[in-house]
Formats: structure tokens, C-alpha cells, sequence
């Protein structure tokens, strides 16, 4: 009987560890705690990821869309387009219904539509479509 309550004490000891351990990583990552997330990315690492903003504006600009149009998601550093992958990766994972095109293809012209996370860019032969806090739309014109 002694080593059952043993191995009781031992997981209510065990249980109260993990709980506290829960309590304190959503303390630390603050508000909201029982909401639920806007994007897959909130609530999972410390710090404002820097994807957040590009999955809530794909997120917002996908029904604007038509299916099958070529789209590139780029995140432009003073105006200028910077190969990030990882911004074409998420693109091609929220835009299934699109063909999605690396950020080389905006400076081809080989896209329908550009979408531009955080600031916006000057493209000759587009033309913004969309504005939001997390980025702009831009479709090409002919």
C-alpha cells in the first residue's frame, strides 16, 4: 500500500510541474489564453513571428484570386524585391487554388498578381489593388 500512495504522490507531484510549467509559458506569451489563434503561428513561439503578417494578408487577399492566375508573395527590404523563399513556401501552402511564382518572376513579369507583405513596391505595369495593415495587392495591367 505505502509504494501505491508512492507512485500517486509522485504523478500529482508530476501533473502540478507540467500544469505550472503550461501557466507560466502562456503567461510569458500573454493574451489571449483561451481565444481561438488568428494564424497556425500565434501562441507557438515567444515573439511575433515574421511570417504572421504574410498569413493573415494571404489569408485576406486569397477570395480576390481568380483560380489558375500566377501570383508571386514577396516581402520587399526599401522598396526592392528580395528573394524569400520562405514567403513563397507560405504562398504556395495558402494559395492553392494559384499558380504561385518565385520572387524572380515579379522582375520577369511572368505574374498575374503580386502580393506584397509589409511595404509596398513600385512596379511599372502593375497597379495596386488592395491595401491593408499587413500589406498590399498588386495586379498587373496591359
Amino acid at each position: 500500500m505505502p509504494r501505491e500512495r508512492a507512485q500517486q504522490l509522485v504523478v500529482a507531484l508530476a501533473t502540478l510541474a507540467c500544469c505550472a510549467a503550461i501557466v507560466r509559458a502562456y503567461s510569458i506569451r500573454g493574451a489571449p489564453y483561451f481565444r481561438k489563434p488568428e494564424t497556425v503561428i500565434d501562441h507557438v513561439i515567444d515573439s511575433e513571428h515574421h511570417l504572421r503578417p504574410a498569413v493573415l494578408l494571404l489569408r485576406e487577399v486569397a477570395p480576390a484570386l481568380p483560380t489558375g492566375a500566377k501570383v508571386a508573395c514577396v516581402r520587399p527590404v526599401k522598396g526592392a524585391i528580395t528573394d524569400e523563399t520562405d514567403y513563397f513556401l507560405t504562398a504556395v501552402g495558402l494559395l492553392p487554388r494559384n499558380k504561385v511564382r518565385p520572387p524572380s518572376a515579379v522582375r520577369a513579369s511572368e505574374v498575374d498578381y503580386v502580393i506584397s507583405v509589409g511595404e509596398p513596391i513600385v512596379l511599372p505595369g502593375y497597379e495596386m489593388l488592395h491595401q491593408s495593415q499587413n500589406g498590399f495587392l498588386y495586379i498587373r495591367t496591359p
